[in-house]
């Protein structure tokens, strides 16, 4: 079980590969546009871990049980978006992916969204067998953030299940039976987080050693 004290905050993510934009011969233009992903890519690093130390201080007070109250909604407010936020900076990532290929030939949502990206990759391992087999065999963190995600954004709302143990449990959909399937928020946070981090250390270290194809 995943630790959410234990989750490490503060780290330079993708250095290298924001290195290998910054020398890489480009038209104005597309420099423009990497420098202002890479900015946009730091300022979602940010919003994440100021809203995971967010949920993991929330959780500890008192007043969290007793719902109905400023700190509930925001910590509504905070695991909502947490799930949104981190889906939404994979998707940012993806659109510099293409630059390392010389010849991308996915269709457009491969260059827009991380989830077709990763199954793109996963239909076609020859393009990269080291980055398709991590996308094949380290993203269950990614299908559980994505399954909330998609659930909050479109069929129903959050639920929080307050227990006389001091936990947070929350739910995002009924099953068939018309039960709402739920985990400890500390857990889920601390799974899913610890993985994006992962899989951001393994794309810097893949993609920071390899040359820029600037595809068009």
């Amino acid at each position: 079980m995943s630790d959410l004290n234990k989750i490490v905050m503060g780290r330079a993510f993708l250095f290298k590969v924001q290195e290998r934009f910054s020398q890489a011969p480009m038209k104005h233009s597309m420099q423009k546009e990497c420098s202002l992903r890479f900015w946009h890519l730091q300022d979602k690093f940010n919003m994440l871990e100021l809203i995971v130390g967010r949920i993991k201080n929330a959780v500890k007070s008192p007043e969290l049980a007793k719902m109905n109250n400023r700190l509930y909604y925001y910590f509504l407010t905070d695991l909502e978006a947490y799930f949104y936020l981190l889906i939404s900076t994979l998707d940012i990532l993806a659109k510099l992916t293409p630059h390392f290929y010389s010849k991308w030939k996915g269709t457009k949502n491969t260059r827009r969204y991380f989830s077709h990206q990763r199954e793109f990759f996963r239909k076609n391992p020859k393009k990269d067998q080291k980055y398709a087999k991590y996308l094949e065999d380290n993203m269950k963190w990614f299908e559980k953030a994505r399954g909330h995600r998609n659930e909050l954004t479109h069929n129903g709302a959050l639920i929080i299940f307050p227990t006389s143990k001091k936990k947070f449990y929350f739910g995002t959909k009924r099953n068939k039976k018309g039960g709402i399937p739920n985990e400890e928020v500390e857990t889920c946070i601390a799974e899913t987080f610890q993985g994006f981090c992962d899989f951001l250390t393994f794309y810097n270290s893949h993609f920071g050693a390899k040359p820029l194809k600037i595809s068009k």
